[in-house]
């Protein structure tokens, strides 16, 4: 089967898992006794943003305001030993400037977990989404995407097994694709599979080891890497904890052959007001939507914290920095080395557990170092949510 009937039948296949965990919470509603809730939810969002395609400091730079309407649906099920969720939204995008902007991005996703024995767990999921717009994944990669529709498909399976009374082994699958409807630019898929051990060395502290394959394919390049961690995570109290593994990857790609570092450290902090994460990270991983590339070696801080002022009213803060870096012929055919660095802070104010009004704003700037140039976005967003459960 050659790469773009690859690509074909895997959005298909994920389309299927989705309607296939739907239908099976919908059937599994017949016992009046199990917790199944529908939750349906609508939000209206207005945002101005001065740099709508992250275009670099010498280049003409877009302004307009967007208005989005959210419709969306979640639906929750227990079934004895199941536990099923499934969601789906829609993003109607309406540019008051560029209407040939205006669209519908799709996000859907479904997930089974079932606990077969007291020692034997599965777990399997699905997700699919269109989107459109070029910092799409900002806050995850750091990286910006070409212009256009992005279909995102991804499945995944994970096996659980209690080994003993403080042991625990994973075996983990993933599969993901990733196309553009741009010419000349890289598609993507790609599969990951792990084996990790989790032991409880003390009731606050557990050893973690963990094994790692993954497979990529771009349109003219493959990349295998082969890595290994050796961690643990700890509670210190019932407020701090830490999670921490470090290791090594072997990484082949159809240039070179390289060895490098890999690993993160992750603290939390929570109590009855706050609520804070910092974490550091260093991998390995595919750099999608760009005509030329492959993988790289990617380092990301990312840093979340909300405060609880009152039983009503929170504020935000979330900040992330991303270095993507390649050299030519490295991991990926053409250079690569961006530097993005991202903010955001923002109030909410909840008028019952289901509504809520919140206003953010966020700065982000991208920097290209191998064209010595850069990209600057301020984005200013206010939003209004409402949900109801039903058959609670």
């Amino acid at each position: 089967m050659n790469y773009f009937a690859v690509k074909k039948v895997s959005h298909y296949f994920v389309i299927i898992c989705l309607f296939v965990i739907a239908w099976t919470m919908v059937h599994f509603r017949s016992g009046w006794a199990n917790e199944f809730v529908v939750t349906p939810s609508i939000a209206i969002s207005e945002k101005y943003n001065d740099n709508i395609s992250l275009a670099d400091k010498n280049e003409t730079h877009e302004r307009d305001w967007i208005t989005t309407v959210s419709p969306g649906l979640l639906l929750t099920n227990r079934v004895g030993r199941f536990d099923m969720t499934f969601s789906g939204r829609l993003d109607g995008n309406y540019y008051a400037k560029r209407d040939d902007l205006s669209n519908w991005d799709h996000f859907y996703d479904g997930r089974i977990h079932y606990q077969a024995t007291d020692r034997l767990g599965l777990s399997v999921r699905g997700g699919y989404s269109i989107t459109y717009s070029e910092d799409r994944d900002i806050e995850v990669s750091g990286l910006v995407q070409p212009s256009g529709r992005q279909d995102r498909a991804s499945v995944g399976a994970t096996i659980d097994y209690l080994l003993d009374s403080l042991t625990t082994a994973a075996l983990s699958y993933n599969y993901d694709n990733t196309r553009y409807d741009q010419q000349g630019e890289d598609d993507y898929w790609g599969q990951t599979a792990g084996l990790s051990f989790s032991r409880e060395l003390s009731p606050s502290t557990k050893g973690r080891l963990n094994f790692g394959y993954s497979n990529t394919h771009y349109t003219d390049s493959t990349t295998d890497s082969y890595k290994g961690t050796l961690g643990f995570s700890k509670d210190f109290s019932e407020k701090w904890s830490i999670l921490c593994d470090v290791g090594a990857h072997f990484t082949q790609t159809t240039f070179s052959d390289e060895w490098g570092a890999t690993g993160q450290l992750a603290i939390s902090y929570k109590d009855n007001y706050n609520t804070g994460s910092f974490s550091v990270s260093k991998d390995v991983l595919p750099s999608t939507g760009r005509s030329g590339s492959g993988s790289t070696d990617r380092t990301a801080l990312m840093l979340n914290f909300r405060r609880q002022f009152t039983q009503d009213f929170s504020g935000f803060l979330q900040g992330g920095y991303y270095w993507n870096k390649s050299d030519a012929g490295q991991y990926s055919r053409e250079e690569i080395d961006d530097r993005t660095a991202t903010g955001s802070v923002g109030l909410r104010y909840s008028f019952t557990r289901d509504m809520y009004l919140e206003a953010s704003y966020r700065y982000t700037r991208v920097e290209h170092d191998q064209t010595d140039t850069y990209a600057e976005q301020n984005l200013v967003l206010v939003r209004l949510y409402l949900q109801h459960s039903f058959f609670q």
